[in-house]
C-alpha cells in the first residue's frame, strides 16, 4: 500500500515504468524514521527541496500536506505505531520529451520495516575517486548496502590524501577527548542527522572538521550517524556517558518533531 499524491492505493495501481523517476531516475527521495511521527521532518523536507531545486523541480505540495499524506498512510495501514522506514519520493512525473518541465511531479510515500543495519563490526578505509563515491551513494546504493550486510568490516571512504569523506550509510565521526568530531569533506552529501546534532548540541559535545585516516586509529571510538539509527558505535569503546546522554536526549526530543 502506498500514498500516490495523497491517494491511498496499492502499489500495482501505479504505472512505475511510465514515470520518469522510476524509469530514468529523474527525481529525489528521502528516507525517514517513523515511529508514530517522523523524526527530523523539517530537516528532511529542507534537504529534499534543496535537491529538487538543483534539478529545476518543485514539490507540488507544502510540508504540512506531505506530513498529512504520511500520517494518512500510516492510519490506513493500521496496527500499533512501531519503528519503520518512511520513504518519500518526488519524481519527474509522467514521461515526456522534457520530464519535469511538462509534467507535474509525482509524490509517492511508502513504508517498510526498519532494517537491521550492520553496525559495530569494525571499519577499514577505502580509497575512492569522487566518481566512485557518488556512484556508491547513488546508482549502486541499494545493492552496495545489501552486499555490505555480510562484510566483515564497514568501509570508510577516503580521498587520495587520506582525508575521510564518509561511509556508505553513515556520517563518520570519532570520539576525541570526550567530544564527538565528525569528518567534513567537499565531496560529502548533506546529512540530516549530523546537521541536527551540529545545530542543536553545544560545540562542547559535537563539532566537525577535516579528519584523516590516522584519526580512526587514534580515536577511542568510531561512530556513525544517520536519520534511521541515530548515533551508533561502529568500532571501539561504548560512548562515554556525557556524550551519550546529550545525543540520546536530542534524538528522543526530535523523535516526535514535525
Amino acid at each position: 500500500m502506498i500514498s500516490l499524491n495523497g491517494r491511498i492505493c496499492t502499489a500495482s495501481a501505479f504505472d512505475w515504468l511510465g514515470d520518469s523517476g522510476f524509469r530514468y531516475g529523474f527525481g529525489c527521495f528521502e528516507t525517514m524514521y517513523f515511529n508514530g511521527r517522523i523524526r527530523f521532518f523539517n530537516d528532511h523536507i529542507a534537504r529534499l527541496n534543496a535537491s529538487l531545486n538543483t534539478l529545476g523541480m518543485t514539490c507540488p505540495y507544502d510540508p504540512p500536506t506531505i506530513h498529512t499524506f504520511i500520517t494518512d498512510l500510516a492510519t490506513a495501514i493500521g496496527g500499533e505505531p512501531r519503528p519503520q522506514v518512511c520513504r518519500l519520493y518526488v519524481t519527474g512525473g509522467a514521461m515526456g520529451l522534457t520530464p519535469g518541465t511538462t509534467a507535474t511531479a509525482t509524490v509517492i510515500i511508502a513504508f517498510a520495516p526498519l532494517p537491521d543495519s550492520p553496525i559495530h563490526k569494525g571499519v577499514h578505509t577505502m580509497l575512492v575517486t569522487p566518481h566512485d563515491f557518488y556512484r556508491f551513494k547513488y546508482m549502486a546504493y541499494a545493492h552496495h548496502i545489501q552486499a555490505l550486510q555480510s562484510a566483515p568490516t564497514w568501509p570508510i571512504y577516503v580521498d587520495d590524501t587520506h582525508r575521510i569523506i564518509d561511509s556508505p550509510l553513515f556520517s563518520i565521526g570519532v570520539i576525541q577527548n570526550d567530544r564527538m568530531v565528525f569528518a567534513t569533506h567537499p565531496y560529502q552529501l548533506p546529512s540530516v542527522s549530523k546537521t541536527a546534532l551540529l545545530t542543536h548540541l553545544d560545540s562542547e559535545w559535537v563539532c566537525q572538521q577535516p579528519l584523516y585516516a590516522d584519526a580512526l586509529t587514534q580515536a577511542t571510538t568510531i561512530v556513525g550517524c544517520n536519520a534511521l539509527k541515530g548515533v551508533v558505535v561502529l568500532d571501539g569503546q561504548p560512548l562515554s556517558k556525557p556524550i551519550s546522554t546529550a545525543v540520546g536526549a536530542l534524538f528522543n526530543a526530535m523523535n516526535g518533531s514535525q
